[in-house]
């Protein structure tokens, strides 16, 4: 059976790392509810998660993967209570050092800390979002 890395909320609020065999990704989810966390992240031991770093003109560039994966964390944390600074800050602890989403996220979070409305805080990125996005989130 395969590897599975995962991050996961406890009823507490607080994020668990650990890492467990099952025979897929979605037993895994299911094994953990059933446990009483609320999954944020599986991946195989092996599996990036954020994809890969590219830059563009001093600001980054997400790939479409990065933002889809950034858009379900993000709504996931939410619909869990999290209030948006502190879903911002676990998606930063979640995505790592490593990761292309890092530094928007930390740059959202400082705006939206500011008084930003989190719309404004994605349009200030440059052409990392989409027109469509930015008032989708609107």
């Amino acid at each position: 059976m395969p590897e599975y890395i995962f991050k996961a909320l406890d009823t507490s609020g607080k994020i668990v790392e650990d890492q467990r065999t099952a025979e897929s990704e979605q037993m895994l989810v299911r094994q953990l509810q059933m446990e009483g966390y609320m999954p944020i992240k599986v991946t195989l031991q092996t599996a990036s998660f954020w994809g890969i770093r590219t830059r563009a003109k001093d600001k980054f560039h997400l790939t479409q993967k990065e933002i889809l994966l950034f858009s379900r964390e993000l709504a996931t944390l939410l619909q869990a209570g999290l209030p948006l600074d502190r879903a911002l800050r676990v998606l930063i602890d979640l995505a790592g050092e490593n990761s292309n989403l890092n530094p928007v996220v930390k740059d959202i979070l400082e705006q939206v800390k500011s008084g930003k409305n989190l719309s404004d805080a994605l349009e200030s990125q440059g052409k990392v979002f989409s027109r469509f996005y930015i008032n989708m989130i609107r």
